[in-house]
């Protein structure tokens, strides 16, 4: 992964934000070692997820199916 899509949630102040942008950083960043390559779908699902449109039950059914 190039660019941090996470970035800006990192430097937020907001505790929540923070913690899920390092949350999903990781799960992306393990995808990366496999030397997988995530869809834009799982970036924008998570950045939906940071920014509380969206809850994490919510984003993984959006991502099963």
């Amino acid at each position: 992964m190039n660019q941090d899509p996470f970035k800006e949630y990192k430097k937020q102040t907001k505790p929540d934000q923070r913690e899920k942008s390092y949350a999903w950083h990781t799960v992306i960043g393990l995808q990366d070692v496999d030397g997988l390559t995530p869809p834009r779908y799982l970036i924008d699902t998570a950045i939906k997820n940071i920014e509380g449109k969206i809850t994490f039950d919510e984003a993984q059914t959006l991502l099963d199916t």
